[in-house]
């Protein structure tokens, strides 16, 4: 009898230890830079969301391989993963969520980390093997800034430049088209401006970026009209003389220059020579220059054009055929659709048109925004900017891409306008969802590359 207890007693522990599975679950990944390689020896916190006594916290390191395994975690739970290195930090993180008891999730797709952001403030940019910085400086315009950047020692550089376009526009990597309707628009949150140069040119000009989704931004908390963003090379030194001092070019005209004394301010020295510079003040001139033009060509518009009178405000008839309308010069039908939505107390409305491929607006398309704004200024409501595109681009994405970029271009110029906050801005980006005209043409994609202006008043 004792024999058989023994053996039952045995049969239990067995059963115990072995019978019943493993009770936790796993993971593995791997960690890959900008370019796709991969990143070893860095740790990887998993943390679980809602903590269990056991399973609140574990910690693995990469391979050689960039590769990471974990076991022991709470099965069907939520965890949030953490990347830590001993050089740099990064703010990529990654939700998971667990598998069954006994299973092991693989991720189907390796963890970037493309920004590496150094205790210096410095970040370099894995793909493009640029160091970038973003520097904290009050007041800094086009007349100085050069002069700023090159006397510059950050990190223990000294070869730290302006980036160009190309430099800038690369920090913006393609997305895959939205997961959403093609009528449903796509929001943007944060866009801004820096300081661009191109190689060997003679003037210094504002690029506008989209903070969303880049690291890069987040590393400075310092607002964009105090600060400029700079860049060197981490792979070789970069000829920025040639960059940063270009050689001896036509001198600017006296309407595009303002100096330290215009503005108020000390003299930053000796500025670089055949350098074009321009300002807030210069582009205000610049507009108001192009809203005269705009009100010479409509007092030089025909005269059934000039006199189109406006209708009374009870009245609710249709709209002047298209083919009138088309007749009619670009300001004339502006200042008629201004004067028709005054009268009949409509919401006031207005498009501007780009450049195949551009996001930058012309004199004339500045002017009709002014003259948009002018009617809206003091107002209170919410204006609505949806940004559209040809299919020229190329891809969904890109279209998508230049159609934010022309959208925030036009939000940013009202901003500098004076656009208060008694009017609420809903910026849009629809791409080449929405053409008005057949992109088969060149006179159809003319004008689907715009941004429409609508404004609701409250």
């Amino acid at each position: 009898m004792k024999i058989l207890y023994r053996s039952l007693f045995v049969i239990l522990i067995s059963m115990f230890l072995f019978g019943c599975g493993d009770k936790t679950a796993g993971v593995e990944g791997k960690i890959v830079d900008g370019k796709g390689k991969p990143v070893p020896g860095v740790s990887l916190i998993f943390k679980q969301v809602q903590p269990t006594q056991g399973y609140e916290q574990f910690e693995t390191k990469t391979g050689a391989d960039g590769v990471f395994k974990l076991s022991g975690l709470a099965p069907v739970s939520d965890y949030t993963l953490a990347i830590l290195s001993d050089k740099w930090r990064s703010k990529v993180t990654r939700k998971i969520k667990t598998l069954e008891e006994g299973q092991s999730l693989v991720l189907s797709e390796p963890i970037k980390v493309r920004f590496q952001q150094l205790k210096d403030g410095t970040v370099i940019d894995t793909k493009t093997d640029l160091l970038w910085y973003i520097h904290p400086v009050s007041d800094i315009t086009a007349v100085n800034v050069i002069t700023t950047v090159k006397s510059l020692n950050i990190g223990g550089y000294s070869d730290w430049r302006l980036p160009s376009r190309e430099e800038l526009n690369g920090l913006q990597e393609e997305k895959a088209p939205p997961k959403t309707p093609a009528a449903q628009p796509v929001l943007i949150n944060k866009t801004c401006c820096a300081w661009v140069i191109e190689p060997n040119a003679q003037e210094v000009d504002w690029k506008f970026y989209i903070e969303e989704d880049n690291e890069l931004w987040s590393s400075s908390k310092d607002a964009p009209d105090n600060r400029i963003v700079i860049v060197r090379s981490t792979v070789a030194v970069p000829a920025t003389a040639a960059v940063q001092s270009p050689a001896a070019a036509e001198t600017a005209s006296p309407s595009s220059v303002e100096t330290p004394a215009e503005k108020g301010e000390p003299s930053p020295g000796k500025l670089p020579e055949g350098v074009k510079f321009a300002s807030r003040k210069a582009c205000a001139e610049k507009r108001a220059l192009a809203a005269k033009q705009v009100k010479a060509a409509s007092a030089a518009a025909p005269a059934d054009a000039k006199a189109l009178p406006a209708p009374p405000a009870v009245r609710k008839e249709a709209a002047a055929p298209v083919a009138s309308a088309a007749r009619m010069p670009e300001p004339a039908r502006a200042a008629a659709s201004a004067r028709n939505a005054e009268a009949s107390g409509a919401g006031l409305s207005e498009s501007l048109y780009f450049e195949a491929g551009g996001a930058s607006l012309n004199a004339l398309q500045r002017a009709k925004l002014s003259r948009f704004f002018s009617q809206i200024k003091g107002k209170k409501g919410v204006l609505m900017v949806d940004g559209h595109s040809d299919t020229s681009a190329g891809s969904k994405s890109a279209n998508l891409l230049l159609s934010i970029e022309r959208s925030s271009k036009v939000v940013a110029a009202l901003n500098k306008m004076g656009l208060g906050n008694d009017i609420k801005v809903e910026v849009k980006a629809l791409g080449d969802t929405q053409p008005v005209a057949s992109n088969d043409t060149t006179e159809g994609r003319s004008l689907n590359r715009r941004v429409d202006l609508r404004f609701a008043s409250e």
